[in-house]
């Protein structure tokens, strides 16, 4: 809630582009997600990474963490991929 109510007011009229090799684009309006370098970015990471392991542990207890992979282990990918579609 907070965030939307942040983010609605960061990106209230901006308009941006975006330019590359092959040149650059038309000027378009955005309205969600959050400038990169922003300080919510690593709070809102955490936040949706800890739900995230939460629920996946709930699932398959044995995994494994490192910074933003997750490695699940189980007796094979057809298990892994039962319990996850559950």
């Amino acid at each position: 809630m907070a965030h939307d109510l942040y983010s609605s007011y960061m990106y209230e009229g901006v308009i941006i582009s975006v330019r590359s090799l092959r040149g650059e684009t038309k000027d378009f309006s955005i309205g969600i997600g959050l400038y990169q370098g922003s300080s919510l970015s690593p709070y809102l990471f955490n936040l949706v990474l800890n739900a995230l392991i939460n629920d996946i542990q709930r699932i398959i207890p044995n995994c494994m963490l490192f910074v933003d992979d997750i490695i699940l282990i189980e007796e094979s990918r057809k298990v892994i991929n039962h319990k996850l579609e559950l």
